[in-house]
């Protein structure tokens, strides 16, 4: 199955480009709302979405099994950084959207900046009712320092 594979960066951890291989990258530093920008051009409703963070590194069953995965919204849980046994599960380091979810949700109807996309697609899938999938193909977070844990975004151990 044909699916656009995006891997939005600032700065992208050549373990990733290893792992993830043949993909759409896209530098989203120029402003804010360039990661919404570069994921609302692909949203096109023709085909899944596979949005990969630029410190995720997949696993070699992660995007072939989130593409053939029938759930119109998947995530990959990840640790919140290197080492942490906290995980995120709905953020957007490793998260897939199907067509049927593009055609139903419109992109702008969760725009906003870098920061806080994640939480928007949360909060507007949930209020929407559109399920949650959670994969558990293992994939590794290359982010050394904490940062501001997100309530409903991540797992305590």
């Amino acid at each position: 199955m044909r699916a656009s594979v995006l891997c939005c960066f600032t700065r992208i951890d050549p373990r990733v480009t290893r792992a993830l291989g043949p993909a759409e990258y896209v530098g989203v530093s120029g402003d804010p709302l360039d990661y919404w920008r570069a994921i609302d051009r692909r949203w096109t409703g023709a085909v899944p979405l596979v949005v990969v963070e630029h410190d995720v590194e997949v696993g070699p069953l992660t995007v072939p099994g989130l593409i053939g995965c029938d759930e119109p919204w998947c995530t990959v849980p990840y640790p919140v950084w290197t080492g942490s046994q906290s995980h995120y599960t709905r953020a957007l380091g490793c998260a897939k959207f199907a067509p049927r979810l593009q055609q139903y949700v419109p992109a702008a109807a969760f725009a906003g900046r870098w920061q806080h996309l994640a939480d928007y697609i949360s909060e507007l899938f949930g209020e929407l009712g559109i399920p949650h999938h959670l994969h558990d193909d293992p994939v590794s977070h290359h982010h050394k320092e904490p940062r501001c844990q997100r309530s409903g975004h991540f797992t305590q151990p």
